[in-house]
């Protein structure tokens, strides 16, 4: 990358889509160690083998967290002024990089939740033709943002 060359955006996927369904999972389990704590004094046999299972669900739900974690951290996504850049990877990397004057067209797709949560995929086509998306960049937070950047690059 020459000293020209200017970093217009990075980020990693939206977090809450690799996070939001272990947190709910904890605060379950949590609630669950909360109760057993609470049935403890009339009948300590029952609490303790809530406790038990409860202690064991959330050690096993943190060690998903964890994974979770990395899974998350291994993605990254980097839009320079002539490039687009997604890295892959924690020990081996997997970089892709797409030149802007390369882009034919890009697509942004947006779901339901997407739109509650302001994110989206964007696919990037090289060809001439629909087949398929050289790359998408997936679970991009503030998509509006990130789509008028990729709009200026290739207005450029």
């Amino acid at each position: 990358m020459s000293d020209k060359e200017k970093l217009l955006w990075s980020d990693n996927p939206f977090w809450l889509k690799y996070f939001g369904h272990v947190l709910v999972l904890v605060i379950i389990d949590i609630i669950g160690i909360v109760i057993a704590f609470a049935i403890g004094p009339t009948n300590p046999t029952l609490a303790f083998g809530l406790l038990v299972t409860f202690g064991i669900i959330l050690l096993a739900l943190c060690v998903w967290l964890i994974i979770q974690l990395f899974k998350w951290k291994s993605i990254k996504y980097e839009i320079w002024d002539d490039q687009i850049v997604i890295i892959k990877g924690i020990i081996n990397k997997d970089k892709t990089i797409i030149l802007a004057d390369k882009i034919e067209f890009y697509k942004v797709k947006i779901s339901l939740s997407d739109r509650i949560w302001g994110t989206g995929d964007i696919q990037i086509y090289t060809g001439e033709e629909e087949q398929e998306a050289e790359a998408t960049i997936k679970d991009v937070s503030n998509i509006k943002k990130v789509e008028e950047i990729i709009k200026n690059i290739l207005n450029a």
